[in-house]
This record gives C-alpha cells, sequence and structure tokens, in this order.
C-alpha cells in the first residue's frame, strides 16, 4: 500500500480558540521532516486568519481544499459525508477540522448529527475530545445524554484525553464528574498527576488519596517520574515505603526510566529485585541505558550486571547481543568465540545460554559472512550450532554459497535440521531456479531415511509457498519433483498435496493444466487431498467452475466427499443455499452433518431469523432440518 502523506498549507488558528497542535495526524514523521507519513506545516504567527486550508495527497491531486473560516454548517456536514468514499486512513485529519468547525458553529447541532452516525461511524469520539477542549461541562453533559452501554463508555477516554489541554487542575475536576471507575487505565492520570506533583507535590499525593482505587496506580506513577527528577532519593523513600504490588512496580518504573539509574547502577539493580507482580513493566530503554554504559567501559561488567539483576528470558539476551556481540563483530571478530564462551559461564545455565546462543546474529545488521565465521569458530557445539542456526532462519542478504559451506562442516546429527532452516530462509540476489537447484543438491549431504525425506519435502513444500511468480516454481515443477521423490510425498503427507493444488488453480489458465495430474493421484487419501484443495480455491476464484468440476467427480469416489466438504466451506459466506445443497451431497454420514452444521453455524452467528429461513426451505432430510434449527436456537 501507497504511504499517503497530508500536506496543509497555510492553516490557520481557529476562530473559537481550537489550537492547530489539536489536529496532527498520528502514526506521520517528525512535522519538520520531507520524509513519507503525515507533515503538517503550520501557519507563522504573521499568517493571516483566514488563509486557505488546502490539504494535499503527497504525488497525487488535491484530495480536499477547505476554507474552513467561512464554511457553514450545510457544507460541513456535506463535507463530511463526502469523506465516507475515502479510506479511513485518508479521512482522519478532514474529519477533526470539519467537526472542530461544526462545534465553532453549532456545538449541540454538531452533537445530534454525530449523534445519528456514532453506531457506523467514529464521528463522535473527535467531537467529544474537542468539546472537552473549550466547553467541558456542555461536552459532560452531552455524553450523559448518550444511551449507556460500552459504547458510550469507550468515549471516555476521547474526553479525558481533551480534558489533558485544560491542566491538572482542570483534568481533575472532570476527573470527579466522570464515572471513570470501570476504566482500567483512563487517559492522561499519569501526566496530569506528572504536572501537578511539579507545581506541588503535597497536594498531588492529598489529591491521590481521594481518587478510586483503579486510577491510583497511573496517578502514583505519575507523581513519581515528576519527583524523581529533583528529589531521587525521596522518590525511592516513597517508592520503597509502599506495598509490593503493581502500583509500587508502576512507580519503580519510572525511577529506572531516570537519568539517576545511569549514575546509580547497582542502586538500580537492586531496585529491580524489588518487582513483583508486574515483570512487564520493568522498562527496556532504562535498562537498556544501563547497561550500554556500563558496556563502554568493560563489556564483560555490563553482562555481569546483566546476569546478576535480570532474568535470562527478559531484555538480557537483546542487550548482550546489540552492545556486546554486535560490536565486537564489526570491530574484533576473532574475539567472539571467547566473549561466548564467557558470557554463557556468566549465565551458568545451560539450556539459558543456548537460547541466548541462537540470537547471537541479531542487530548485526549486514556483517553476516563475518559473524559466520565468527561463530564457527565457538568451541561448544550446541552453542556454536544454535547460533548458526539463528543466523540462518533470522538474517538476510547473507551469501547463500557461503552459509551452505559452513552448513556442510556441522556435526552429522545436526546438518539436516541446519538444511532445513536453510530451505526457509530468504536468499535474496540469487536466482531462484539455482537457489531450488542448490537445494535439492544439499540432499545428497543426508543419509537415507528420515533426515533425508524430510528435507526434501520441506524443499519441495518451499517451491509452493514462494510458487506462481516464476516460471521454475510452477506448481506443475512442484508435482514433477514430488513425482521424482516419492519419499518426500509420504513425508509431507497431505497438506504438501493440497497446497500445490491450491496454487496450481490460482494459476492456471484452464482446467487441462492440472486436472491429469489431480485425477492421475493413485493413493486416494493423497486423492482427496488434492481435490480438496482444489475445491477451496475454485470457490474463492470461480464458484461457477468450481461447481461444474465437482458435477463431473465420479459420485463412488471417496474423495469426492472431501473435496465437495472444501467446497462448502469456501462457498458457505458468499452463497448460503448452494453450499447447503451441495453438503447435502456429501455421501458420509458424518462429513455431511459436519458440513450443514458449519455452513448454518454461519449464517446463525449474523442472522439467526435469516438462517431459519434459509434451513425450512433447504432440500435436506426432514430430521436434519430439524435439527439444524434445534442448532440454530441452541448455539
Amino acid at each position: 500500500m501507497k504511504a499517503i502523506g497530508l500536506l496543509l498549507v497555510g492553516i490557520t488558528a481557529f476562530a473559537g480558540g481550537f489550537a492547530l497542535s489539536n489536529f496532527w495526524s498520528p502514526g506521520g514523521d517528525d512535522p519538520d521532516s520531507g520524509s513519507g507519513g503525515d507533515r503538517l506545516i503550520p501557519a507563522t504567527e504573521s499568517a493571516p486568519i483566514g488563509t486557505r486550508v488546502l490539504v494535499k495527497q503527497r504525488g497525487e491531486n488535491s484530495f480536499a481544499e477547505l476554507d474552513l473560516v467561512n464554511l457553514s454548517v450545510e457544507e460541513v456536514r456535506a463535507r463530511l459525508e463526502g469523506l465516507e468514499r475515502y479510506p479511513r486512513s485518508r479521512r482522519w485529519l478532514m474529519q477533526r477540522l470539519l467537526i472542530g468547525r461544526w462545534l465553532e458553529l453549532d456545538s449541540e447541532g454538531a452533537f445530534a448529527w454525530c449523534r445519528e452516525q456514532w453506531t457506523a461511524h467514529s464521528y463522535m469520539s473527535p467531537l467529544l475530545q474537542q468539546w472537552m477542549e473549550i466547553d467541558p461541562e456542555a461536552a459532560m453533559a452531552a455524553w450523559r445524554s448518550l444511551p449507556e452501554g460500552a459504547r458510550r463508555t469507550w468515549q471516555l477516554g476521547a474526553m479525558l484525553e481533551g480534558a489533558m489541554k485544560l491542566g491538572p487542575e482542570a483534568y481533575l475536576r472532570c476527573l470527579d464528574q466522570l464515572p471513570v471507575d470501570s476504566l482500567k487505565s483512563p487517559a492522561g492520570v499519569s501526566e496530569m498527576f506528572a504536572e501537578l506533583a511539579a507545581m506541588d507535590r503535597e497536594r498531588a499525593i492529598a489529591r491521590l488519596r481521594e481518587l478510586p482505587e483503579n486510577l491510583r496506580e497511573e496517578a502514583s506513577a505519575g507523581i513519581v517520574s515528576s519527583w524523581v527528577q529533583g528529589d531521587p532519593a525521596g522518590a525511592i523513600a516513597y517508592t520503597r515505603e509502599m506495598q509490593a504490588g503493581g502500583t509500587r512496580d508502576h512507580c519503580l518504573s519510572k525511577i529506572l526510566d531516570s537519568d539517576w539509574a545511569l549514575d546509580h547502577p547497582e542502586d538500580a539493580g537492586a531496585l529491580l529485585e524489588l518487582f513483583s507482580v508486574r515483570p512487564d513493566l520493568v522498562p527496556s530503554s532504562g535498562v537498556s541505558a544501563v547497561f550500554a554504559k556500563l558496556s563502554e567501559g568493560d563489556p564483560m561488567s555490563a553482562v555481569t550486571w546483566a546476569a546478576k539483576y535480570l532474568e535470562p528470558g527478559d531484555a538480557f539476551p537483546g542487550l548482550i547481543n546489540r552492545e556486546v556481540i554486535a560490536p565486537a563483530i564489526k570491530d574484533s571478530p576473532q574475539a567472539v568465540p571467547t566473549l561466548v564462551a564467557s558470557i554463557s559461564a556468566t549465565i551458568g545455565d545451560a539450556e539459558a545460554a543456548k537460547e541466548w546462543a541462537a540470537t547471537l546474529g541479531d542487530g548485526i545488521e549486514s556483517r553476516h559472512a563475518q559473524a559466520f565465521a565468527a561463530f564457527a569458530a565457538i568451541e561448544n557445539t550446541e552453542l556454536r550450532t544454535a547460533a548458526l542456526r539463528g543466523l540462518i532462519e533470522d538474517s538476510y542478504g547473507w551469501d547463500f554459497d557461503g552459509v551452505a559451506q559452513a552448513v556442510a562442516t556441522l556435526p552429522d546429527a545436526d546438518r539436516a535440521q541446519m538444511l532445513t532452516s536453510l530451505v526457509a530462509a530468504p536468499t535474496p540476489g540469487l536466482a531462484d531456479a539455482a537457489r531450488q537447484e542448490k537445494l535439492l543438491g544439499f540432499a545428497d549431504q543426508l543419509p537415507a531415511g528420515p533426515p533425508r525425506t524430510e528435507y526434501l519435502a520441506e524443499v519441495i513444500g518451499s517451491l509452493v509457498s514462494w510458487g506462481g511468480e516464476w516460471e521454475w516454481v510452477h506448481p506443475a515443477n512442484a508435482a514433477a519433483l514430488l513425482s521424482q521423490y516419492p519419499e518426500a510425498a509420504q513425508q509431507g503427507g497431505d497438506e504438501l498435496i493440497r497446497d500445490i493444488a491450491e496454487r496450481w488453480v490460482e494459476v492456471a489458465d484452464a482446467l487441462s493444466d492440472w486436472m491429469p495430474w489431480a485425477e492421475a493421484i493413485a493413493d486416494p487419501a493423497q486423492r482427496e487431498q488434492a481435490w480438496s484443495g482444489i475445491a477451496q480455491a475454485f470457490a474463492n476464484e470461480d464458484t461457477a467452475a468450481a461447481s461444474e468440476w465437482l458435477g463431473g467427480l465420479p459420485a463412488d469416489d471417496p474423495a469426492r466427499d472431501g473435496a465437495v466438504a472444501a467446497f462448502v466451506k469456501g462457498v458457505a459466506t458468499r452463497d448460503a443455499e448452494a453450499a447447503l445443497v451441495w453438503a447435502e451431497t456429501i455421501g458420509a454420514p458424518e462429513m455431511r452433518i459436519a458440513a450443514l452444521q458449519s455452513v448454518v453455524d454461519r449464517l446463525a452467528w449474523d442472522n439467526p431469523a435469516h438462517a431459519r429461513e434459509i434451513v425450512t426451505g433447504a432440500p435436506v432430510e426432514e430430521t436434519i432440518r430439524q435439527q439444524l434449527l434445534y442448532r440454530i436456537d441452541h448455539p
């Protein structure tokens, strides 16, 4: 999908006091940058009020042109209704601007119109958010008039985001008037208490005690985040006095994410040990900053600190790889084996060390040749194999032949699994025919038996998953290889046959392309999977052609039932009546009942009354009809 950029030229401040900063679009780049995303160019202080607002999609024709200060209510409404023809990503900003203009002209009328639309559209949230910024009492009164339920409760977040613009005291007054007890984490609580604490900490702590229980964790974290900036010792003492739990964990995260932690790594490590119920709140940015600073002078001291205070499954592997291993691969790859040995000894646990070794390639950028050479020199066999396998599976841009040579040097017991990893790895720059030829050639490195057949099944399966874009990987070639290596068909099983069939239908120009292969499959189970894959793909591509093909299948062939069941599954959402008719033709009783129930379940999920109507008129046995009707009424 093409990136969409919005360019606002000559944006004006609104007469009603709307700040331009309220209308930036999420997901964009820095407003001052010229690269992709949403780019807003605000008016300078000298720009005249009332200038034309031009919203242009970068690289294409003008998306909209609005003289906002001169738009009437009728023009605003017409523009809003016209936005529906655009994708949501292209109308978000214009929707907010137009609703903001309507609020200036007629807030009650804007609310009434948004209320009429709110079950189908998302106009209510931007309206209430902006209304809170200019008249919170009116906005809250309007909100209370909405029907009770989850949809109304969901609007509270938008209202609180608007209230944040009013400052902490006004925000808290709004908080007192809204039923926020049911909200897990209302917008702005932490930010507003941080601002309040910066002005009057004692007032913030006193106000905290008046809050509902569900708001105190966020509020406490906000207070501590402000406190630690000027008085780290006081913030730490305040946090240590708390009972163990989520609130203390949240406050600890704010302390560890501050500049204080950089200068006090051991004290910060001690605080890490206090986390009790919310280890997910351990701040990765703060921990990473401490680790990076320690590793600048002595990488192993950083590793020792991480091993002492971090759980092996936390940020530990990523920190070591990013701050220690990746720089070593760049500057001194010959030191990597020694570093790996020292770090694994520091970790202590053999399984944890092996899991870490599998991630060693993370963050090495394009230095895969150096990494492979360095990892191949690791003395410990398990660590070496884990590191090389991880590099194969996760790396982009490496030299295929170099990797293959490295794999050939591995112990026999691990070579098959490593070669299987190589099948799924990306190979940029290598022609696909050459890639597959090389992969098939590697089979000669494997002994006869399960390792070789498993590997061949993986290679042929990769033909299908990559297929269609290049002649050599056409499903016909995969089918030919399956005939050449019948043991791979047995190993890959039904799924491999089905994948080939589905892919072949997608790329075929005519039935004659794949029909001889599908009908010539001797094994009944494999033939059923092939026919099922064809029927499933056909149901998505050409329902009429699928019906014609199914009608020509031998009625006494057991593979036919599987094909019909697959077709029923594919077509049920688009033509339930036809799906029921076809399901009734399935010979196997259990499969027939399952197919009928599947269709009815899909129908009843959206519209039980419509499902009853269809089942009542369907050409099925009366006993089965009653079972299906009962299923609709008793989901």
